[in-house]
């Protein structure tokens, strides 16, 4: 993030103003960049009290940014730090939201990181930036628990709710967050979610920077390539991958088709699925996705799918193909706007 102090924070500041610019310069100048606007705000800086008593090393990597600054757009978004300007952000608040990490919420953070994590490993150019940052504590994964995304924003801005002193602004303006989840939509349509997920979405939408999947879930973006590591199931993987990619993309790898007649289905299932051989229909009405465990005994889908993204034949060309467009990257780039 790219974040600039007005003049008038170095303006006979308090020893509280110190300390908080203090805080934001130290805990935020290895992820976050410092704007310095013009010669003028370099001299209010240079001349401040604050910067006479930074070490040597410590100044001349902000007489560094000088340089820096002049790369970097003047109309970039940046969060502008101020005691005056009513659109700014105050000291207290910059350090709130420059402190802390970015989250990403996942729907279920113990099996949709595998995907990401794939894609992190693949896209090296963009996956380099967030690594980084998640090795250093910067970037951090929580749980949304699926249809309990709006509670977990909601107990995100609890605090900021409590503390309209400090923090005066809509309490989402201080999330640093990232929603991804899954669009669950069973076949084609102009909206971005399935209809009983729509109103959870649009409350993501009033929250945070959001993504919602082209395809159905995570487990649709799998390449087909890592099917065949899958044991047994070998029906109901032949007939999977024979299916056009439009098809896989909306496809329940769960539980394949409803057990019923093809012709008692939605008219948007028939359409989706109309050219499939007979023999196909019935396994995919007959048979599911099934693992097992050494026992024997049936195993969780959702805890061993995901899994087979760690397969090391995954690669960034079969994520490519699988997803048949620039969405991946576009989740990542995502990510990397917001560190």
């Amino acid at each position: 993030m790219t974040y600039s102090f007005s003049n008038d924070i170095f303006q006979n500041p308090n020893e509280r103003h110190l300390d908080l610019i203090e805080k934001i310069w130290h805990t935020s100048k290895d992820r976050h960049f410092l704007f310095i606007g013009d010669n003028e705000n370099y001299t209010v800086i240079k001349e401040s009290e604050w910067y006479k008593h930074l070490r040597l090393s410590h100044k001349e990597e902000i007489d560094s940014q000088v340089v820096a600054s002049l790369n970097i757009g003047r109309n970039k978004k940046k969060l502008l730090i101020s005691n005056q300007e009513t659109t700014a952000f105050s000291l207290i608040e910059a350090h709130e939201i420059l402190h802390k990490p970015l989250t990403v919420i996942l729907e279920n953070m113990d099996y949709d990181r595998y995907f990401i994590d794939a894609l992190i490993k693949n896209f090296k150019e963009l996956g380099q930036k967030i690594k980084k940052y998640y090795d250093n504590g910067w970037l951090t994964y929580i749980n949304g628990g699926g249809s309990n995304i709006v509670n977990v924003i909601n107990g995100l801005k609890d605090r900021f709710e409590k503390n309209k002193s400090d923090f005066p602004k809509e309490s989402q303006t201080y999330l640093r967050t990232l929603i991804i989840i899954d669009s669950d939509k069973r076949f084609p349509t102009n909206q971005e979610v399935a209809g009983d997920k729509m109103a959870t979405l649009a409350i993501i939408k009033q929250n945070s920077d959001y993504h919602v999947t082209q395809k159905r879930e995570i487990e649709n973006y799998l390449p087909d390539e890592i099917f065949n590591e899958i044991v047994g199931n070998d029906n109901f993987k032949r007939a999977y991958l024979k299916l056009k990619p439009i098809q896989k993309d909306f496809f329940d790898l769960e539980k394949g088709l409803p057990d019923k007649n093809f012709d008692q289905l939605e008219e948007e299932l028939r359409n989706l699925y109309h050219d499939i051989e007979e023999a196909d229909k019935k396994t995919f009405r007959k048979e599911s996705m099934q693992f097992l465990k050494i026992d024997g005994k049936k195993d969780n889908f959702k805890a061993r799918f995901p899994m087979l993204f760690e397969s090391k034949n995954i690669t960034r060309k079969n994520l490519e193909a699988r997803a048949n467009s620039k969405e991946l990257e576009i989740i990542l780039q995502k990510i990397n706007d917001l560190l």
